[in-house]
């Protein structure tokens, strides 16, 4: 509470410059941390163009990187766009067979190509491109997993030249998709004396030796390994779907890597089988996240579409599936909005 009172009076510069950030600093020295009140003092935040894509008539804008989630939401969007979802129906072996190698194909990408863009050239313009997609589609095939997938070449498509999410819609229309993170449960678990405020561990986003597993079981290349200054690599997908110029859709999530999949589902579930927005977020998911090559499914999943997903070469998990979806739709018809907080989760729907 202290903490908050001299934030609330001196503003955001006490976090940086004042006893927040001396408390601070002493603790990570205390802990035999590396991190000096220098960082804290030239630490701005940068701001950055969302990523833009469209969905059959719809437009999708969502967080560009470091984090990965907009890009390869929007990338599996493509993927899926000309497919026949809807005829094969939600929850069927078949439509989720679709989506888990669009899953699949994206988080192969992801651990090749994403970075800090600062540091390393993430060839966004390529992996959101439709005729990218296009190409990789190819790779789908309705009847069998592709197993080892190797990532894609989107650079040939480049143009020249705990987690926490909220959606919020006011009354003139204006709309905001936000996540925020400490990464894992309780970050570090470490609480900084006499302020009473978490570290995170968002350092686990990085690649600490390429190959090896993070937290979420994701690896990833040399272009997301720790280096100062660098931001790490997330998946926060914070994304508004605008239709006719005004948003529509608004969705977002916690869960590691299960954020992009699960913001991908909700929008689908809405999108393409047409479901109320609460009945989106709840319906049993899936996620692929192409190493560990396996196919998680929430128990929900009914057993005999598991062993038609384990039939076509799948392996299958089942078990609970880790990630919170918040999310707002239009009322296109009476007006106004509906929100829908995760049954899975302990968040609320509300209007004031």
């Amino acid at each position: 509470a202290r903490t908050l009172t001299r934030l609330k009076e001196q503003g955001a510069t006490e976090f940086y410059l004042g006893e927040t950030a001396t408390l601070i600093t002493r603790c990570m020295s205390q802990q035999g941390g590396v991190m000096q009140a220098s960082d804290l003092i030239e630490y701005s935040p940068v701001v950055r163009e969302p990523l833009r894509g469209d969905y059959k008539g719809y437009e999708v804008i969502s967080m560009p990187p470091p984090s990965s989630g907009g890009a390869h939401l929007i990338q599996m969007l493509n993927l899926l766009e000309p497919l026949p979802l809807t005829f094969l129906e939600a929850g069927s072996s078949e439509s989720y067979h679709l989506i888990a190698e669009a899953m699949c194909l994206a988080f192969a990408d992801r651990a090749e190509y994403l970075g800090d863009p600062a540091f390393t050239d993430v060839p966004i313009d390529g992996l959101i491109s439709k005729q990218y997609a296009d190409s990789l589609r190819k790779k789908i095939s309705r009847l069998s997993h592709q197993r080892d997938t190797k990532a894609g070449e989107p650079r040939k498509f480049e143009q020249e030249h705990h987690t926490t999410h909220l959606c919020v819609v006011d009354a003139e229309g204006n709309a905001v998709s936000l996540t925020a993170t400490i990464n894992t449960p309780f970050g570090t678990g470490i609480t900084v004396p006499g302020a009473g405020i978490l570290l995170n561990n968002e350092m686990d986003d990085f690649v600490t030796n390429p190959g090896k597993p993070n937290f979420f079981g994701l690896v990833g290349k040399p272009v997301n390994e720790v280096e100062a200054g660098k931001r790490p690599l997330s998946s926060m997908t914070p994304t508004i779907v605008v239709k006719d110029d005004k948003p529509y859709l608004l969705a977002g999530g916690a869960g590691g890597p299960k954020i992009i999949t699960a913001t991908l589902l909700t929008i689908l579930n809405a999108l393409d089988f047409h479901m109320n927005i609460q009945l989106a977020v709840d319906f049993p998911r899936i996620h692929q996240q192409w190493t560990p090559d396996k196919l998680i499914c929430e128990k929900e999943v009914v057993v005999d579409v598991r062993e038609a997903l384990q039939a076509k070469g799948h392996l299958v998990e089942a078990g609970p599936y880790g990630s919170y979806v918040q999310a707002i739709l239009a009322d296109t018809l009476k007006g106004g909005w509906w929100g829908a907080a995760d049954g899975r989760s302990n968040g609320q729907a509300k209007g004031f």
